[in-house]
């Protein structure tokens, strides 16, 4: 379904309009009886039409382009719930479940990725998944495992919150116009209890942050602002970051926890 409203590269925008591909996003996510479905950018409504007949009343969209806004209503009709403005500004009350768990799906401006993904990981406990389609580049960096180049920051704080896949690919000829990446559709299923919890998850925040510093440097060198020269036990400090599992960095961050050093960063 090729757009009306012509795309804006100040936001970012690459129209999905390719149906298979729209019907094919749209799949991942079944109905469940109980949770609401709130979509990231519905643009002038390509994936919408294919969610929004099944959702209705559950449905938010989260539109910041005021032409989208209008398109969307006027292609779907006044009954449907959209929301005008950023994603990243907008109350996350007036879009999550009051009642239960969320869904939320997007095809999300690639500038903008990364910030939007650690809003949503900062709700995990109200989201039941995100599906979202979004750079072939980042979406690998969630999936990695350790010892990968890609393995990073992305990998460890998704990894640790839920199960991560990634689902297909899509070309950029499905876009308009067509980004100059290739695309792909990941979801991140969160976990009521992670296989792997830190005692304090703000802190394992900070903890594969620091680790993740400068990437050619030790453990020792990257995490002295927070251990400073205590001994650590849990893990080998002569190693590098890209090398711990999700479950080393959760034993490090509790024994980091212990030591009741004020941080430095």
């Amino acid at each position: 379904m090729k757009s009306s409203v012509a795309p804006k590269k100040s936001l970012g925008q690459h129209f999905l309009y390719n149906d298979h591909y729209c019907r094919k996003i749209a799949a991942t996510v079944a109905f469940a009886p109980g949770r609401t479905l709130t979509e990231i950018g519905p643009g002038t409504g390509a994936l919408t039409r294919f969610l929004y007949p099944d959702w209705r009343d559950r449905y938010t969209g989260i539109e910041l382009d005021r032409r989208s806004v209008e398109d969307l209503y006027k292609s779907l009709g006044p009954e449907i719930r959209i929301l005008a403005g950023d994603f990243m500004e907008i109350d996350p009350e007036s879009w999550l479940n009051p009642e239960g768990k969320t869904t939320v799906i997007g095809n999300v401006p690639y500038y903008i990725t990364t910030p939007i993904l650690f809003r949503v990981l900062d709700l995990k406990d109200r989201v039941a998944e995100c599906v979202v389609l979004i750079q072939k580049e980042v979406a690998r960096r969630i999936i990695s495992a350790p010892g990968s180049k890609d393995y990073g920051i992305l990998s460890v704080q998704f990894q640790q919150a839920a199960r991560c896949e990634l689902l297909f690919q899509v070309p950029p000829g499905a876009f308009f116009p067509p980004p100059s990446v290739d695309s792909a559709v990941i979801r991140m299923t969160f976990y009521e209890t992670p296989p792997e919890r830190p005692g304090n998850p703000d802190l394992f925040r900070t903890v594969v942050r620091t680790a993740f510093h400068a990437r050619r440097k030790t453990l020792k060198n990257n995490l002295k602002p927070l251990i400073q020269d205590r001994p650590v036990t849990s893990v080998d400090l002569s190693r590098r970051a890209e090398t711990l599992s999700v479950a080393e960095f959760v034993r490090l961050t509790d024994e980091i926890a212990g030591m009741q050093i004020p941080s430095t960063l």
